[in-house]
């Protein structure tokens, strides 16, 4: 997932955070992987070490225009 980097404190995190939220709401591993690789390149692109915006609306309008699959 292609990202503008200001600061990579926190992805991991997120990274994480996101692939156990769209598993529990019952995403494919793979698609689950996608989702958490949006949330991650999201909070990369800004300087907070949590991106205070991010929501499962954001990562899902980042996939949209990627073209990537739910």
């Amino acid at each position: 997932m292609p990202s503008v980097v200001a600061d990579v404190t926190g992805a991991g995190d997120a990274l994480t955070a996101a692939f156990v939220h769209a598993r529990l709401r019952g995403d494919e591993p793979r698609a689950a992987a996608r989702f958490a690789a949006a949330a991650a390149a999201l909070t990369v692109a800004v300087p907070q070490t949590v991106r205070p915006d991010l929501t499962s609306a954001a990562v899902e309008r980042l996939l949209a225009q990627n073209g990537e699959p739910r």
